[in-house]
């Protein structure tokens, strides 16, 4: 009897081994299984630009590193965290009110929940209202002191519609505040100026509403022009033949797979696709654009506006599927709710250190792309999504090759008005006009001009 019980537990660890043993040989290492799953990182929502606003001038925030465009966004979440705010209607102050004063705007690509742009549920029992969906936020420096800051949210249209009063102090953002305050350290920094304000500067005396909303201009100065890098754009994925190709994706799409080693490919007149057995496909255009598609399995739990922001932007950050370089320079463009497939689609522009990059139509019909990367949820999972596998370069990478663009804002605006056929910009006001970098093919140099936005539509004047 005896005997028997310890065959049956020697059978039984065999049984457990060998169920173990072929987990192991069809999923691989389970470690590297959270790629379309949830994920715990502490990523935000990050803004199209962050302004150093010194009473109507301005000067762009650059370096997405600790001291600059990141650090300021950290220590702002990071206070927002501890929960020790106020918010409350805010009827007091216009814009261009605030905007004379000395602070720092946030501007992002869209309207947001503050929510969405912080990354968590902000405590309700510290509101009195409703929280309308804002586009900026300005954190007034002129009236924080050392033991609190005030916010205001400000809307689409550019009406302050809430103040917060945060406890404590944004220690990096006094910090930069006060270098931009001393001439010496910007000295040959482009200035801008906020149209909304009519000062010496503004180029706009006559025109009252020139833009739809406030826009930072660079002030015109032909002894300041705007320098920029001289870029081209090429493929990220360079082999020749189809084996080195196939070797140089695999660095980058085997992370969707359980067992990469059980994979299937195939060559297709589009391109090269990649496939298993569990309900996922993945697609490398000759364009140079990548693409994968995952049917929903398991459940179908409704997200949050919060939740579905917070896991598109962990997704981004954690996923090596998808270049460094474009990660670093990615910014929110666009949210859609497709009703029909039941999907909120997140499309995100690009950024090149202090500039937009732009996508002219022909060259999206080229890519068959909206933007520079767009995914999708559907329930609680991340469905599909696309992106360029292309990178800018500098022309010449052995000198700092910087070119200057000595063309005014005003000449831009003109041409623009002609472009659009615009005779009164009261009547017709602009939405945007900045500078940017435009890509009018793939594997060419990237322009650098002045770009201008009516009515939903970029122009190129």
């Amino acid at each position: 009897m005896r005997n028997n019980f310890i065959r049956l537990g020697i059978l039984g660890t065999l049984i457990i081994l060998c169920i173990w043993q072929t987990t192991i040989l069809w999923l691989g290492d389970t470690s590297s299984h959270n790629f379309l799953g949830d994920s715990s990182s502490d990523v935000v929502t990050q803004p199209k630009e962050i302004w150093v606003n010194k009473s109507g001038l301005a000067y762009k925030i650059d370096g997405d590193n600790d001291q600059g465009r990141l650090g300021l966004l950290t220590e702002l979440v990071g206070e927002m965290k501890k929960g020790q705010y106020k918010i409350a209607s805010e009827d007091q102050y216009t814009y261009a009110q605030l905007l004379a004063r000395q602070g720092f705007v946030y501007e992002y690509g869209l309207s947001l929940s503050l929510d969405e742009i912080l990354g968590f549920t902000i405590n309700k029992e510290n509101s009195k209202k409703e929280m309308d969906k804002i586009s900026e936020i300005f954190i007034d420096i002129s009236e924080s002191d050392s033991y609190r800051n005030y916010i205001y949210l400000i809307n689409e249209k550019q009406k302050v519609t809430a103040k917060i009063t945060l406890e404590g102090r944004l220690e990096l953002h006094n910090k930069t505040i006060k270098h931009y305050n001393d001439e010496n350290k910007i000295e040959g920094v482009k200035t801008y100026q906020a149209s909304l304000l009519n000062t010496n500067y503004s180029l706009f005396s006559n025109y009252s509403n020139a833009f739809l909303k406030n826009v930072f201009y660079p002030l015109d100065n032909q002894n300041l022009p705007i320098p920029y890098k001289e870029l081209y754009i090429k493929p990220i994925i360079t082999g020749k033949t189809e084996a080195e190709q196939i070797n140089q994706l695999e660095s980058y799409i085997n992370v969707f797979f359980k067992n990469p080693s059980y994979k299937d490919y195939s060559i297709t007149p589009d391109g090269i696709v990649f496939s298993d057995s569990l309900n996922l496909n993945i697609r490398y255009s000759n364009e140079g654009v990548l693409e994968f598609k995952k049917l929903i399995t398991g459940d179908t739990i409704k997200l949050s506006a919060v939740e579905k922001m917070n896991k598109i932007n962990n997704f981004i950050a954690e996923s090596q599927a998808i270049p460094e370089k474009l990660k670093k320079g990615l910014y929110l463009k666009q949210i859609v709710e497709d009703e029909k497939s039941g999907e909120t689609i997140y499309r995100f522009g690009y950024r090149y250190e202090d500039f937009e990059v732009l996508l002219t139509d022909h060259v999206k019909t080229e890519l068959k792309t909206n933007e520079f990367l767009e995914l999708a949820i559907k329930s609680n999972q991340i469905v599909r999504g696309s992106w360029l596998m292309l990178e800018l370069e500098m022309i010449n990478k052995d000198v700092a090759s910087y070119k200057e663009l000595t063309r005014e804002v005003k000449g831009a605006i003109n041409d623009t008005l002609r472009l659009c056929n615009i005779s009164d910009l009261e009547a017709d006001p602009l939405a945007y006009i900045e500078c940017a970098y435009i890509i009018q093919s793939v594997e060419s140099k990237i322009d650098f001009d002045w770009v201008a936005l009516f009515e939903d539509e970029w122009y190129f004047p």
